[in-house]
């Protein structure tokens, strides 16, 4: 990994004249918490690379999984860097850069020299060929620098006998994906094709049909003279991803030309990447890399040169991390975060992405200072497609909407749920929660439905899938539209299919798990941990009585009570549907009772009802403003945060009452535009991060 590149764009105090500049006089912030610095997470590093330089898929695959605190993956004191994240980055880092420099027309390829390959004795090496002397197969390990199909293009021929000509295959790892017949009795080329993942792979050549008649003197072998690797074969169209970078013209016989070109490209992409204008020295340090990659390459192509710079800077800590700097790291002192972290923290909040040139050309103008500027970008980018990480990202992490892919209900017991059930139950609340988001969701308003709606709808979205499951009539064929619930127990969110297959369990419904995840996701109010040697067994299904029964017995058991009492009322109301979500009245053979009460004494019939009891509890907003808060600064509110909890509640009573209230107030908050060092006494002071800090100064 290339040493860490000089930080400062200009000095603070030239970048904190801009600041004060653009902003009325005010008095020092209020302590703004300290946010340990981050690195990207892997959905972060995806929609980067993808915006900035428009490389698609998900690059991020093969890094290790992201650590998650308090619900969310990116949090600095969470997020760990290990030596296998850098392995990662730089394979990843290489392939990008190549795949956007490479010229027009020109797949990436690789000769095999055929010593490289492994092989038993019945394979003899002669001179530049291997002669395969019995059915064997010979390996070599190759690395795909992306998803795609390749090439496989090699010259081989055969020692011909018996009824039947040279049988050659030709397979990835363990499967053989071409066989192809060798008439040929001298070298001849043979082109066959695979498709697989980038990543390391064996590539093996076999010899499928050999022959031996020594009574007739008879023998069939198969040689192999040479082999090569192309590809992916999509990279032999034009490639925009070059044309998106290289932005100029890089004239071979103009140097001059050449070089001013080249400072164009790494002064634009610099800026995208690290998020702010590169320094000086910054920028003269890439360009000596372009110098460096340039006269190392054999035709001495400038794009040699452009490779080795991109790679560099995207390992680059300005480019791994949300770079977020103080002047001392020994002071608490709050102070405001400069023009271009600011614009960072707002892009990755709402975009969960890098600014684009428009965001950082207003910080450059200190727009972001005042709450009008700051508000105007807000609205434009909640606009913006790229929006969609609102609800893929946060939404996704606090409503824990991934949990449906990871379920896994009795294929025995529930037949009906299949692959595409899964993929439509997914798909109706995601598209369910965008209308909450502005923007958003097939009504797009400016400022998204209110938040109470979540679990009071009487819609829902679903294509013929979903309507059958729900035993509705109105939808046909696969588009998913809006289907009407009037008439049905179900209501908003909590009694979708994709949240009650995932709180269930493989063979039943959990009344626990389904109570925990309403008062853990939409309350903040997470039930006591079980008392140590507790067994929570419940009987299966078919032991005698309905669920509801047998958790009554466990309740009457004083260590557990304390737990129960505040997740089985609310779990029991959704016992009106079954493990996938389907509506059902009886459980056991007996009815099912879907009656309960809260502990304040308000009761309900069914799940409508409770979710009507939910929709008013002062508790919603007040967990949605956590989770945002969370999610947008960084970390998660401390007890000296309660005071901003209250005053972005009361922006959202005060206003719509609307997810956008709360995103509009937190952005403009104090918390959102400043930051402080922190502490060295900190625990995070010995972090993976933190040790990056000290490194940048």
């Amino acid at each position: 990994m290339p040493p860490p590149l000089p930080r400062r764009v200009v000095p603070r105090a030239a970048l904190a004249a801009l600041w004060l500049l653009s902003c009325d006089a005010r008095p020092p912030p209020a302590d703004p918490g300290a946010v340990t610095l981050r690195r990207l997470s892997r959905t972060e590093y995806d929609r980067t690379i993808a915006d900035v330089l428009g490389v698609s898929g998900n690059p991020s695959k093969s890094f290790p999984p992201d650590d998650t605190g308090h619900g969310f993956d990116n949090l600095g004191d969470v997020l760990s860097l290990s030596p296998l994240h850098l392995q990662m980055y730089q394979r990843a880092a290489e392939a990008i850069a190549a795949d956007v420099t490479r010229p027009d027309g020109a797949p990436l390829s690789r000769d095999i020299a055929l010593s490289e390959l492994s092989h038993s004795e019945y394979v003899i090496p002669r001179g530049n060929e291997l002669i395969f002397v019995t059915g064997t197969s010979a390996l070599v390990t190759i690395s795909l620098p992306r998803d795609g199909t390749y090439r496989i293009r090699l010259s081989a021929y055969g020692q011909q006998a018996g009824p039947d000509v040279v049988q050659l295959g030709v397979g990835l790892d363990t499967r053989m994906d071409q066989v192809i017949s060798v008439p040929a009795t001298v070298p001849t080329d043979y082109v066959t094709q695979i498709a697989d993942f980038a990543g390391v792979h064996i590539l093996r050549i076999s010899f499928l049909n050999d022959f031996y008649d020594p009574g007739r003197g008879l023998d069939r072998n198969m040689i192999l003279h040479s082999l090569r690797v192309e590809g992916p074969i999509e990279l032999e169209r034009p490639n925009p991803l070059r044309r998106r970078f290289v932005t100029c013209e890089l004239p071979v016989d103009d140097p001059a030309a050449q070089r001013e070109c080249a400072t164009q490209i790494l002064r634009r992409s610099g800026r995208l990447l690290y998020r702010r204008p590169l320094a000086d020295d910054e920028l003269a340090s890439l360009l000596r890399l372009f110098d460096e990659g340039q006269s190392e390459d054999e035709n001495g192509s400038p794009d040699a040169g452009l490779r080795l710079a991109l790679e560099a800077m995207l390992l680059s800590p300005h480019f791994l991390f949300r770079v977020e700097l103080d002047d001392d790291s020994a002071s608490p002192r709050p102070h405001a975060l400069s023009p271009y972290e600011l614009a960072a923290r707002l892009s990755y909040f709402v975009w969960s992405s890098a600014p684009d040139e428009t965001l950082l050309d207003a910080a450059e103008r200190g727009e972001l200072g005042e709450d009008a500027g700051l508000s105007m970008q807000l609205r434009r980018m909640l606009a913006d497609p790229r929006a969609a990480a609102l609800v893929d990202n946060f939404a996704a992490q606090w409503l824990l909407l991934r949990q449906i892919d990871r379920a896994e209900p009795d294929a025995t017991q529930f037949p009906a749920f299949t692959p595409t059930l899964r993929q439509a139950l997914a798909g109706e609340t995601r598209r369910f929660v965008a209308d909450f988001f502005p923007g958003l969701g097939a009504r797009q308003s400016e400022r998204g439905l209110p938040l109470a709606q979540l679990l009071t709808a009487r819609f829902t979205y679903g294509n013929a899938e979903v309507a059958r499951h729900y035993g509705l009539t109105e939808a046909a064929g696969q588009d998913f539209r809006r289907l009407s619930l009037d008439g049905t127990t179900r209501r908003g969110l909590l009694t979708q299919g994709s949240l009650l297959t995932a709180e269930s369990y493989p063979t039943r419904t959990s009344p626990v798990r389904r109570g925990k995840w309403v008062l853990e996701q939409l309350l903040c109010t997470p039930p006591p941990p079980p008392p140590p040697n507790v067994i929570g067994d419940f009987g299966q299904p078919g032991s005698g009585g309905t669920l509801r029964q047998r958790l009554e017995a466990h309740r009457q058991k004083p260590v557990c009570a304390s737990c129960h009492s505040l997740m089985v009322p609310i779990g029991l109301s959704l016992e009106g549907f079954d493990a996938i979500g389907r509506a059902r009245s009886t459980d056991e053979g007996l009815p099912v009772d879907t009656t309960g009460a809260l502990l304040d004494g308000r009761r309900f019939a069914d799940a409508a009802e409770l979710a009507g009891l939910l929709a008013e509890d002062p508790r919603l907003p007040r967990c949605a403003a956590e989770k945002l808060f969370t999610y947008a600064v960084g970390r998660f509110p401390g007890e000296s945060d309660q005071g901003r909890l209250d005053a972005l509640v009361a922006a959202y009573q005060a206003g719509d009452q609307t997810l956008y209230a709360l995103i509009e107030a937190l952005v403009q908050s104090a918390a959102f535009r400043n930051r402080r060092a922190a502490p060295s006494a900190d625990d995070t002071a010995a972090t993976p991060a933190a040790v990056y800090l000290r490194g940048l100064r």
